[in-house]
C-alpha cells in the first residue's frame, strides 16, 4: 500500500467520523432539549450559589424569570436554559425589596456604605436587615455582601447601578462554569450514543477501514466528497474559530453539506444486510468480537465532536493536495 491510498484510505475514514459525529450531536441535542438537561444544571447552579429558596422564589409566577419559562409537551420547563446575567440580576433585586419596607427599599441613589452598620441609606444595612425571609435564604444574602465588597473594589463610592453590574458579572462566571460542566458531561452522553448508534447502524470502524482498503472507488470516491465538503465550509469555520456561537452555526451548514454523500455511486460499508439487525452471517463476516471493539472505537471518535474532525479533515486534505504528481521524463 502506498501513501497516497493509505492518506485516501484515512481522509474518508475521517470524513465517515464526520459524518457520524453531525448525526449523533444533533440526537443528542434533541435529547438535551427534551429532558432540558441546560435549564436543570442552570438551575441547580444557581441553587448552590444562592440557595434553594431563593431559586425557587425567582422562578416562580410574578418573577421576571417567569416569564422566560416555556411549555414543553411534558408540561410548563424547569425554567430557561439561559438568562442574560443583568436581567438576572435585576430579578434579584426586586426579589430583595419585596422582602423590605416600603422606606427600606433598596434605590438607584444609595450607596453601598462603608460597612454593615454604615450609612443609613446604604445598602449592606439594607441586606443585613433581611435576617428571616419566607422567599431569600441567608446564603443569598451572604452572597450578595460578598458581592458587595467586590464592588466597593472596583468603584469609589459604588452605587446600586454598580453593584447590579457586579451581581450580574458574577452570574455571567456561573454561567461560564456551568457551561463547563454540561460540556464535559455532554462529552461522556456523545460516547454512550455514539457507541449505541454504531451498534444501530453497525459502523464498524475496523471494517470500513477493511472495504476502504479494498474498493478504490469507494475511497476515491467518498475523498471526492469530502474535499468538496471542506472547500465549502472551510471559510465559515475559519471565521469563527474563537466564536462558539458562531462554531455551532457553521456546524449546522456542515451537515445539510454532508448529505453530499448520496453522490457516490459506491454503498458505503455501513449498516446491515437485508437479514435485518445482528444477524450472525455478518457479524460472522466482521470477526465477531472485532466488531464490538469497531463499535466502540466509533464511539470514541464520535464523542470528540464534528469540529474537531472537520479541522483534522482539513489538514490531512491540504496534505494530500500538496503532493505533485510526477511526470514521465520526455525524450527530446
Amino acid at each position: 500500500m502506498n501513501l497516497g491510498t493509505l492518506l485516501e484510505i484515512i481522509v474518508a475514514l475521517i470524513f465517515i467520523y464526520l459524518a457520524s459525529s453531525l448525526i449523533i450531536s444533533e440526537l443528542q441535542e434533541q435529547l438535551a432539549a427534551l429532558l432540558e438537561f441546560r435549564a436543570r444544571n442552570l438551575k441547580k447552579a444557581l441553587e448552590i450559589f444562592l440557595g434553594k429558596k431563593t431559586v425557587e422564589s425567582l422562578y416562580n409566577n410574578g418573577s421576571l424569570l417567569s416569564s422566560l419559562n416555556q411549555y414543553t409537551n411534558f408540561g410548563k420547563s424547569v425554567g430557561p436554559s439561559y438568562v442574560e446575567p443583568k436581567v438576572l440580576a435585576e430579578s434579584l433585586i426586586s426579589l430583595v425589596n419585596s422582602q423590605l419596607s416600603d422606606n427600606e427599599k433598596l434605590l438607584k441613589a444609595d450607596f453601598l456604605g462603608k460597612n454593615l452598620v454604615g450609612e443609613k441609606t446604604g445598602i449592606f444595612k439594607k441586606l443585613a436587615s433581611i435576617s428571616d425571609s419566607s422567599k431569600i435564604d441567608k446564603t443569598a444574602i451572604d452572597r450578595l455582601i460578598q458581592i458587595g465588597y467586590s464592588t466597593k473594589l472596583k468603584y469609589d463610592n459604588p452605587t446600586l447601578e454598580n453593584f447590579v453590574d457586579e451581581i450580574a458579572n458574577t452570574f455571567t462566571q456561573i454561567m461560564e462554569r456551568t457551561s463547563g460542566v454540561y460540556k464535559r458531561n455532554a462529552k461522556g452522553v456523545s460516547f454512550a450514543f455514539g457507541f449505541l448508534a454504531a451498534a444501530l447502524l453497525n459502523i464498524d470502524s475496523f471494517y470500513v477501514i477493511e472495504q476502504l482498503s479494498k474498493n478504490s472507488n469507494l475511497r476515491q470516491g467518498i475523498n471526492q466528497v469530502a474535499t468538496e465538503v471542506f472547500q465549502t465550509n472551510e471559510s465559515c469555520f475559519k471565521d469563527a474559530k474563537d466564536d462558539p456561537n458562531k462554531v455551532a452555526e457553521c456546524t449546522e451548514k456542515l451537515q445539510a453539506s454532508v448529505k453530499d454523500l448520496e453522490k457516490i455511486n459506491q454503498p458505503l460499508p455501513l449498516g446491515w444486510n437485508e437479514k435485518g439487525w445482528f444477524n450472525g452471517e455478518q457479524i460472522k463476516e466482521q470477526n465477531g468480537w472485532q466488531a464490538i471493539f469497531g463499535w466502540l472505537m466509533t464511539g470514541v471518535a464520535v464523542a470528540m465532536g464534528a469540529p474537531f474532525w472537520f479541522d483534522i479533515l482539513g489538514k490531512l486534505i491540504n496534505v494530500r493536495n500538496t503532493g505533485k504528481p510526477i511526470l514521465p521524463n520526455t525524450q527530446k
